[in-house]
Order: structure tokens, then sequence, then C-alpha cells
């Protein structure tokens, strides 16, 4: 699909949660990003994978730049069944069901937002 995905990950920051869930949060939200450069025409699609980190949290980002998630939805997409796509496409439960995982152990949490037509997911893992 043309998609170029590239890795920035801090090799020494340590994530200590359920593989399990992180793997199928990531690719639920990787899925969402590939699905959104279908409608949109760019040379240049993206999709960027990197951490940071501040006093209260270590953060795994995901970030594309498929045009950003439209102001009037973002606050509905971690709503069970809530989706943009079309018939058949999606169930509208991948990002609801990624909130829920996330948020199981130790106050993890996700927040989204969009910033110059990138959306960027954050992962936030509370430190230990």
């Amino acid at each position: 699909r043309n998609i170029n995905l590239k890795l920035d990950i801090d090799n020494n920051i340590r994530i200590f949660h359920n593989i399990t869930h992180i793997e199928h949060i990531l690719i639920n939200i990787i899925i969402n990003a590939r699905d959104a450069f279908e409608n949109i025409n760019i040379d240049n699609k993206k999709i960027k994978i990197y951490t940071t980190q501040n006093k209260k949290y270590v953060i795994l980002n995901i970030e594309d730049n498929a045009g950003g998630i439209p102001k009037k939805i973002i606050k509905r997409i971690f709503e069970p069944y809530f989706t943009t796509k079309e018939e058949g496409k999606g169930t509208g439960i991948g990002l609801y069901m990624s909130k829920k995982m996330l948020e199981s152990i130790n106050d993890s949490k996700i927040d989204v937002k969009v910033k110059d037509n990138h959306t960027i997911f954050m992962l936030k893992f509370k430190r230990i």
C-alpha cells in the first residue's frame, strides 16, 4: 500500500504490561491508520511509532499523516460500535476494546490528538 513505517523506539525504556494487549492495540491502531489512507491522495504516506516519556508516563506514540480525525467525531472514537467505515468494513469496537485493555492495568491510558493533519495515538503506561 506504499506506506512508510518508521520506528523510533528508545531501547532503554521498559514497559510492563500484558504483551497480548499491547500487540492487539498496536495492530488495531495501525490498521485504522492504513485504512485512513484509502480515502486520501498523498505521495508520502507515513506511520511512525516512537517513544517519549514524562514524570508520570512512558508513552508509545503511533502517528500517521492521513489527514487527521475530524473534530466533530474525535470525542466519539472510543465509544463502542462507533465507526466511520462503510458497512461491512468495521465493527466500531477496535478502539473501544483497545482503550479498555490499556486501562485495565496500573492506571495506563490512551489519548488521541490531531496536529497538522496528523493523528497521534498515545499509549500512556504509568511509571512504576
